[in-house]
């Protein structure tokens, strides 16, 4: 399936749809991950994905793991995301790994305040 045809069954929902590569860089991003993070799709291509998805001691770096251990499994990661003017915003994320080869499939949604819950 192409990237376009995914980004278009996310749309309607309003998931942002990043595609990455082997080494963790932006190879596709959807006009929902525009509207979540305000970067343009010219602004994030090939850069890595630590751009929106800095690492930290909680979180980590789940996504450079998955790109790395090549596991099949969906990953549900709930994190912080950078965005264009600096805000971090809470968001959940689902990472299927392999996607088209050696490519990691990345999805993500804003975390609405009433959603989270401590843990």
């Amino acid at each position: 399936m192409e990237q376009t045809a995914i980004a278009g069954a996310f749309a309607k929902a309003g998931t942002a749809v990043i595609v990455l590569g082997e080494k963790a860089d932006i190879q596709y991003w959807d006009q929902s991950a525009v509207k979540l993070f305000g970067f343009t799709e010219s602004e994030v291509l090939e850069q890595s994905v630590d751009m929106i998805v800095p690492h930290d001691e909680e979180h980590g770096d789940h996504i450079q793991k998955s790109l790395a251990a090549n596991d099949p499994r969906i990953k549900i990661i709930t994190c912080e995301g950078l965005t264009k003017d600096g805000k971090l915003v809470p968001i959940a994320i689902r990472v299927y790994s392999p996607f088209q080869g050696d490519k990691v499939l990345v999805l993500a949604d804003e975390l609405q305040p009433d959603t989270l819950t401590k843990r």
